[in-house]
């Protein structure tokens, strides 16, 4: 019998923060695999390892998993494959691919196979396709395009940690409460990438597979990848009472997304308790006739109080907005700087915004005033984050003007002693190797030349475990690549 190793490449990446954390796309993928693949991160390896691998070990099938900003990487890999080792066959799947190929979008002819939707539901068809003789690329969906598993199908997969956890990696990792959302804000794609139905595992059943993490990879902090956890309010109570009482005997820190109408002392409290040190939050907008648009509204006077609160028991509260949704107007930048300061948030991020593929600003882009100037735009959305790449505008604003008062933005909250973008999983990083929260507000907006022991203790710990190897060979570099930057592509 023809062995059929599987060789699973994770393409590098544009952030160097994102090669240090484990890959949750890989984790599923290898949940869905009958033995463990072969992992290849070609974010901690030399140029030519794919070659190496390809060519010194008896793989048939390689898989590329890939984000947005990783797609170009990893057509780059797939061609190379043909080139030196033909008899591999290979596939691409992951967050990307399923939105461009759900959008209508071409996939590049380089992969034998193209994966949509959640890798558990299409593993086995995927690799039954690849056992055929290679012919034209072959997309592997389900009905409308997207496969997606049950409740139960989902919730009896075992996470396989271990699978993808490498040494160079920092020691946390992505945890499933849920997958889906039912929200449908207009400028995201995830309602549809994900579905609209809420699938969620109990709260019993999560604080299992945290401790199953725990055991079997000595980590303590964790990211929940859920895209609301906060909601329902009733079920985030439910997990943050038994992770409560879980910690009682266990070290556990986590950060989560999380919505602003949702969060009230009372259960910031409840978090923190549970081990919260950190939310996501994302505010979008400071107009109130948008966020009732996008479905986001909250009472101002209330979140003043519960950002309070939050920075009262030690939990960052990151806010992240966008600026030149439609409707919003070159000048309007102020009133994002105004928001931001009358509420209080202590860290703070702007995006561009960017019209996302299946987004409703996408779908129905006449009715909301956007112009998409590059009809071919879904077959280079991976160059979003290239300078000068335009592809749409809104009736107010182009995206250079979009992009100028990003920079007026943060310029204005800077200059307020606001932290521009320590996002809460930054500080999860930052603390999964010894640092504390107030090492690094301390040192976030200095200047790269002016560092402290706090930065060089992270930065020892970091280079201890492999993640600095050629990249931060000083504190400046530390600070701009791995604390200015981490991330975050949207920094400008």
């Amino acid at each position: 019998m023809v062995p059929e190793n599987v060789l699973l490449v994770i393409p590098r990446m544009r952030s160097p923060y994102d090669s240090v954390i484990p890959n949750a796309s890989a984790v599923a993928v290898s949940s869905a695999l009958a033995t463990d693949p072969i992992i290849l991160d070609l974010n901690a390896t030399p140029d030519d390892a794919l070659v190496t691998a390809a060519t010194q070990s008896d793989v048939r099938f390689a898989f590329f998993t890939c984000m947005v900003d990783s797609y170009g990487a990893a057509i780059e890999g797939a061609r190379k494959l043909r080139d030196v080792a033909p008899q591999i066959r290979t596939a691409v799947g992951g967050a990307h691919v399923t939105l461009i190929a759900s959008a209508g979008g071409e996939i590049d002819p380089s992969f034998d196979a193209v994966a949509v939707g959640e890798a558990e539901a299409v593993m086995s068809r995927l690799l039954n396709e690849l056992r055929l003789e290679r012919g034209a690329q072959k997309v592997i969906a389900g009905p409308g395009r997207r496969p997606l598993l049950s409740v139960n199908e989902w919730a009896s997969v075992k996470p396989r940690w271990g699978a993808v956890l490498q040494p160079h990696h920092l020691p946390l990792l992505m945890i499933e409460g849920s997958r889906g959302c039912p929200f449908h804000c207009q400028f995201c794609s995830h309602s549809d990438l994900a579905g609209d139905v809420l699938r969620t595992k109990s709260a019993g059943h999560l604080v299992c597979e945290l401790s199953a993490a725990q055991q079997e990879c000595g980590v303590h902090h964790f990211r929940f990848t859920d895209s609301d956890l906060t909601s329902p309010a009733r079920r985030f109570a439910e997990i943050c009472k038994d992770l409560r009482d879980y910690r009682a005997a266990n070290d556990v820190e986590w950060v989560a997304f999380a919505r602003m109408g949702d969060l009230d002392p009372n259960a910031l409290a409840l978090a923190r308790a549970a081990g919260c040190i950190g939310m996501f939050v994302g505010i979008e907008s400071p107009k109130d006739s948008t966020l009732r648009q996008l479905r986001k509204a909250f009472n101002r006077t209330a979140a003043r109080a519960s950002i309070r609160a939050a920075r009262d028991l030690g939990v960052l509260l990151f806010a992240n907005y966008m600026f030149g949704l439609p409707g919003d107007k070159a000048e309007d930048w102020e009133l994002i700087v105004e928001d931001v300061l009358d509420l209080g948030f202590q860290s703070v991020n702007v995006n561009q915004f960017f019209l996302a593929p299946k987004s409703r600003y996408a779908e129905d882009a006449v009715d909301y005033g956007v112009q998409v100037t590059d009809h071919r735009w879904l077959d280079h959305f991976h160059e979003i984050f290239e300078e000068g790449l335009e592809y749409f505008r809104t009736r107010e604003m182009t995206q250079p003007e979009m992009q100028e008062g990003v920079r007026k933005i943060r310029s204005s909250l800077m200059e307020n002693k606001v932290l521009w973008n320590l996002r809460d999983y930054h500080l999860l990083a930052w603390r999964s190797v010894g640092g504390n929260s107030d090492q690094l507000y301390r040192i976030w907006n200095k200047p790269e030349d002016v560092l402290e022991g706090d930065a060089l203790y992270a930065v020892q710990e970091m280079r201890g475990r492999g993640v600095c190897k050629d990249r931060f060979d000083s504190p400046a570099q530390f600070k701009s690549g791995l604390v200015r930057a981490v991330g975050s592509s949207f920094i400008l």
